[in-house]
């Protein structure tokens, strides 16, 4: 079973596509298409209004699923895109390294793996003569 990464603060960009005034909710769209859904409890509706079909940046919370990936997005500021905001804000959150992952991914080696299984074994059962002549033909 694989621990729920943290939420974590992020900023991400692209064009608000859709917004939900009973719950909040809204779409954010990437310029590589894809969404983003999200939930706007803290921002001002009629700010929210303004920026409907347009490009915004928003800053908030990323909540992440066991897998990694984005469940959603808690907004907490949202505003009118400007310049670069796109192209240098306009990707994925993803969810910071956690120390278990790593540890996760470690396997210890044993006497028969890792490098022991090579180290110090000829794969054949030529002579240092014969692997000498060999190196000196393909010369």
């Amino acid at each position: 079973m694989r621990q729920t990464p943290a939420p974590r603060a992020i900023r991400v960009a692209g064009e608000l596509d859709a917004i939900r005034y009973s719950d909040r909710m809204f779409e954010l769209v990437l310029a590589t298409g894809e969404k983003l859904r999200g939930v706007a409890e803290d921002v001002d509706e009629r700010e929210l209004k303004t920026l409907w079909g347009k490009p915004a940046v928003i800053s908030g919370m990323a909540i992440f699923r066991p897998s990694g990936s984005l469940l959603r997005i808690e907004a907490r500021h949202i505003s009118a895109a400007t310049g670069d905001d796109l192209s240098v804000w306009g990707a994925v959150p993803k969810p910071l390294a956690q120390q278990s992952d790593a540890a996760a991914l470690r396997i210890p080696q044993g006497p028969r793996t890792g490098l022991n299984a090579i180290l110090g074994r000829w794969p054949g059962d030529e002579t240092d003569a014969m692997v000498g002549r060999a190196l000196e033909d393909l010369s």
